[in-house]
């Protein structure tokens, strides 16, 4: 009965622990992006930045900027590097090396993204996450090595958990208003005074990353189903456990 109760009791946290992979799956890809050219990590960015050198209006090369990692493309070529604990004249020496281009005027882009990394984007989703693995393993040092103390420990999974969705839709909401406004700003079309038909082109153009944002927003929905449903199932499991233990 008892072993029957545990199968029982586990089959109701099986959802939940399922739910924990994939929101950790979506906090290490958000914060992964562009730190390599892996298939599907080049295309999680923040901004992507397309530079021109020239007055005819064509782009010579593109920037891909996201929390931890850069991506320099020209002609069809994409290299990409880690930004933690780096220079901007480090990053810029490496990626004018990869896809030669001058390195005084990869200098200028790789400073602009280091700003935007730097003080214009938050990165409110790294304590975000941090709050998140601490409340789960609050829950699993609750349900393995702590069981008198069950009750408190998961009262406090649940409040880091609720600090943590806080936080998460803070970043979520804060990093699509701030690219969303960077894209606004380098349009000259959309400038005050700006004629409708211009056809002037800028030296730099912004779109936002849509998968990132989309990243950031099931993290904290996910997070969300978590925080309703785990007093809940866990409870469940305790009652069969507990049930289990009074038949035996």
């Amino acid at each position: 009965m008892i072993g029957t109760s545990k199968i029982r009791g586990l089959g109701l946290r099986l959802p939940l622990y399922l739910i924990t992979v994939v929101i950790v799956l979506f906090y290490v890809l958000t914060l992964v992006g562009c730190v390599s050219t892996t298939k599907g990590i080049s295309n999680i960015f923040l901004v992507k930045l397309k530079a021109a050198t020239g007055t005819d209006g064509k782009y010579d090369y593109s920037m891909r900027v996201n929390y931890f990692g850069l991506c320099a493309a020209k002609d069809h070529g994409l290299k990409c590097v880690s930004t933690s604990t780096k220079s901007s004249s480090s990053v810029a020496k490496n990626l004018a090396k990869q896809i030669d281009l001058d390195e005084d005027a990869m200098k200028g882009w790789v400073d602009l993204a280091f700003t935007l990394n730097n003080h214009i984007f938050l990165y409110l989703i790294v304590p975000a996450f941090a709050l998140f693995c601490l409340a789960f393993l609050v829950h699993l040092f609750a349900e393995i090595a702590f069981r008198s103390r069950t009750q408190v420990l998961n009262t406090t999974a649940i409040s880091l958990t609720w600090a943590s969705i806080a936080l998460a839709l803070v970043a979520a909401v804060g990093t699509t208003q701030t690219a969303n406004a960077t894209k606004y700003f380098t349009d000259p079309k959309k400038w005050v005074g700006a004629p409708k038909d211009s056809n002037d082109k800028t030296y730099l153009s912004v779109s936002t990353g849509v998968t990132v944002q989309f990243l950031q927003f099931m993290v904290f929905f996910l997070q969300l189903v978590w925080a309703v449903l785990s007093p809940r199932i866990l409870a469940g499991g305790k009652k069969e456990e507990s049930y289990a233990y009074r038949m035996s």
